[in-house]
């Protein structure tokens, strides 16, 4: 009995030691955690101060331009011009058809197409019943409008033909579709072409408007940000492919392409949008002011990637990290400790 219950207390001690110890881990765990919340605190307010009095700012959100003047007003702009919506839909009806084929030339007893088509057959002409009513015209094709909306109207009667061929065969086959294509491509690619002249051509007025209200110097000084995302959402990603960022590069500095414009398809929000223009600023002003000599920024490649809002700050070591541990199967590491210029500092 004695034995048993030294054996508990024995088992108690070691339960509130370890209680203790594994207290004392988390506290010191929490200490290094509180230390790194403070610094995301300090610098995210930094970062928001910055992107929230950066002006003049551009901001773009699909079709919807608003520029942020430092006189605290704003001015819009939205890109959708008519009839840029009619252009799209014709344009599209090809992969409309691909899309409601496709899955029946995987499994041919998936027969759902027919109704799909019949939907489509019905969506087109309810829009030829509506092609008088749509506003055809444009300056960028003066007295056009008539022979564009036959051309409109021409195409949608070919695409009900075939559509009417393919539900009378009672099939829709790949060569079938492909077939068709080739009669549609036109269609498809001249409708297309057409919706981005009038985008373009009337964003790229707007922008001469501001820039010349701006005046040189100020526009030089113009940040640009590109919300969320239009299309293919892995497409656009670049000031090369995003073609807003396309269109009002046509009208910056070269040297400034890739300083001042910056796409975020992840911001959600025009506070999200400001405060992460202004971590890429705040990045770019601490590397100048921490990284002050050549040698200095050429090590770990840091200072380039603080430089560069789509590098991040860890590639250049884990591309080393990962290449020393493949090749050479251990990993190089810095010297642990101060050096000796650093002692006593």
């Amino acid at each position: 009995m004695y034995r048993v219950k030294n054996f508990l207390i024995f088992i108690a001690i070691v339960t509130f030691s370890v209680s203790v110890f594994a207290q004392s881990n988390n506290d010191a765990a929490q200490a290094f955690i509180d230390l790194d919340t403070y610094f995301i605190q300090q610098y995210g307010g930094l970062a928001h101060f910055i992107g929230h009095h950066t002006r003049p700012l551009l901001v773009v959100d699909g079709f919807k331009y608003q520029l942020y003047l430092k006189n605290g007003s704003v001015k819009t702009f939205t890109g959708l011009i008519a009839p840029f919506n009619e252009l799209k839909a014709i344009s599209h009806i090809g992969p409309t058809l691909y899309a409601i084929a496709y899955p029946s030339w995987q499994n041919p007893t998936d027969t759902s197409w027919k109704q799909k088509l019949i939907e489509l057959e019905t969506k087109i002409k309810i829009a030829r019943l509506n092609i008088n009513n749509i506003n055809w015209e444009n300056s960028s094709w003066p007295g056009e409008s008539e022979h564009l909306k036959k051309f409109m109207d021409d195409s949608l009667k070919m695409i009900g033909r075939f559509m009417v061929r393919l539900l009378e065969k009672n099939s829709f086959t790949q060569q079938d579709y492909q077939e068709f294509s080739t009669h549609y491509m036109h269609t498809m690619l001249a409708s297309m072409y057409l919706a981005n002249v009038l985008n373009t051509v009337a964003t790229i007025h707007q922008l001469q408007q501001w820039k010349q209200e701006l005046g040189q110097e100020q526009w030089d000084h113009l940040y640009i940000i590109m919300m969320g995302t239009k299309g293919r959402t892995t497409a656009e990603l670049t000031t090369e492919t995003n073609t807003a960022a396309i269109t009002i590069a046509s009208l910056m500095k070269p040297d400034n392409i890739k300083s001042h414009i910056f796409i975020m398809p992840m911001a959600t929000s025009l506070d999200q949008a400001e405060t992460t223009l202004g971590e890429i600023l705040a990045s770019s002003d601490l590397a100048h002011a921490t990284f002050t000599t050549k040698r200095a920024k050429k090590a770990m490649g840091i200072y380039q990637a603080m430089l560069t809002p789509d590098i991040p700050l860890a590639r250049d070591n884990v591309k080393r990290i990962a290449a020393t541990i493949v090749n050479n199967g251990k990993v190089n590491l810095p010297k642990i400790g101060l050096l000796p210029k650093d002692e006593g500092y």
